[in-house]
């Protein structure tokens, strides 16, 4: 087994990890890199990988067969090579960045054949016909159903006889939904031996099984952020149905011989956001990406009470029609690093930091005191004075959070 250590965690190391982490015949003893927020680092703590800022107790380690190093940077390869054990190979320079290369390579022609076989299978499909046609009582029952349906974000079940037409009904939904310019894909659950099944809709790993030579993701995440259609899921297997069962309820999938759970579209959100809207008598409707990452990776300890409770107190806070990660708690924020900037030093990213967590300190005190600045001075600890100029600062709007029986004094 070959042991391997990876210098640099841009694009490029994650790349590599992401090609190592289910091949048996390689150990990975640690990645480096000098940005503690490094994508490749983060999917490294993922699988329970070594990581350090600082290369040089991960170089001298004497199990170590090869170092690869993808930062391209002559004083790297130089400390690399004074600390590196005797025995120790080192890929760098032009090699390291001819894999990089190849791997990109490799990943857009991957996604170039799905997207022709997405292609292939919609046209497929257009060209059985895609219309429900009929205008007795029952088919028009259906087709005003079909509509009130598309407009919400939930798991619908079809029933019907083989022939009857589930599929046109559920492309009908697609169409109607908030979803049309998304993925619709549709899988024949009784197609494919169980086996096949699994690997088809939630992935693999490179080695997870005889034949599988590279990483496959699965038809859930291809589908992610759009809809998939899965025909006859009644002739499932008990354990894949149980399977799929925790997709639909948890938004959860996980690749065969994969370690990491990955989510898919957290439906969920966007109801409690409805919901909240009407409830607060309030135009926010959407999530800025970054907020909408940060609820999809967070574990959420207190299931559903815990997501609507958040989305709602976001609603209360919002000034525009959108909500922000400087809207959510912040035990959510920390969860997450905040990222480095291009060009950003390191005093300006701690400030930018600080500066998160104030607001968000003195929006739960605000909160709190519905909305009285003197009483949320003495929640905080500080002067009204100085609770009054970090408001201003961070231009919160104080209207979010007054109420009828407290008034900003």
């Amino acid at each position: 087994m070959t042991k391997v250590a990876i210098i640099g965690a841009g694009k490029g190391g994650r790349a590599l990890l992401e090609m190592f982490a289910g091949d048996p015949t390689v150990t990975i003893l640690g990645v480096a890199d000098v940005n503690p927020w490094a994508p490749g680092l983060e999917l490294a703590r993922r699988l329970n990988i070594p990581v350090a800022t600082d290369l040089r107790g991960l170089i001298a380690d004497p199990r170590l067969d090869l170092v690869i190093d993808v930062t391209g940077s002559p004083e790297v390869q130089r400390t690399i090579l004074e600390l590196k054990p005797a025995a120790t190979e080192v890929m760098g320079g032009a090699g390291a960045r001819f894999m990089w290369d190849l791997l990109a390579e490799r990943k857009r022609s991957e996604e170039l054949e799905d997207r022709y076989s997405l292609m292939l299978r919609e046209l497929q499909a257009q060209a059985e016909g895609d219309f429900i046609i009929g205008q007795n009582p029952k088919m028009k029952e259906v087709a005003q159903l079909i509509v009130r349906v598309a407009a919400t974000p939930t798991t619908v079940l079809i029933l019907g006889e083989s022939g009857t037409g589930k599929e046109l009904v559920a492309r009908a939904i697609h169409r109607y939904s908030n979803l049309r310019d998304k993925p619709l894909i549709t899988v024949n659950c009784t197609a494919l031996a169980p086996t096949l099944l699994e690997s088809e809709l939630f992935g693999h790993k490179r080695g997870a099984f005889t034949g599988a030579v590279a990483d496959k993701p699965g038809l859930f995440e291809k589908a992610d952020g759009g809809t998939i259609f899965l025909d006859e899921v009644g002739d499932m297997a008990p354990e894949m149905q149980s399977r799929l069962l925790r997709v639909l309820q948890t938004g959860e999938s996980k690749p065969v011989g994969d370690v990491v759970t990955r989510k898919v579209r957290p439906v969920l959100a966007h109801h409690f956001l409805r919901k909240a809207e009407a409830k607060v008598n309030k135009k926010v409707d959407r999530f800025a990406p970054e907020a909408l990452d940060l609820l999809k990776r967070y574990p959420w300890p207190g299931n559903l009470r815990e997501l609507e409770n958040i989305i709602e107190r976001a609603v209360v806070l919002a000034t525009s029609r959108q909500i922000e990660v400087a809207l959510l708690p912040l035990h959510l924020q920390e969860s997450v690093p905040v990222p480095m900037r291009a060009g950003e030093s390191f005093f300006e990213a701690k400030e930018r930091a600080v500066a998160r967590v104030e607001r968000e300190a003195i929006e739960r005190f605000l909160g709190d005191a519905r909305g009285n600045v003197s009483a949320a001075a003495k929640l905080a600890g500080i002067t009204r004075r100085n609770l009054h100029r970090l408001i201003v600062k961070y231009g919160i709007d104080m209207r979010s959070f007054r109420t009828e029986t407290g008034k900003s004094q």
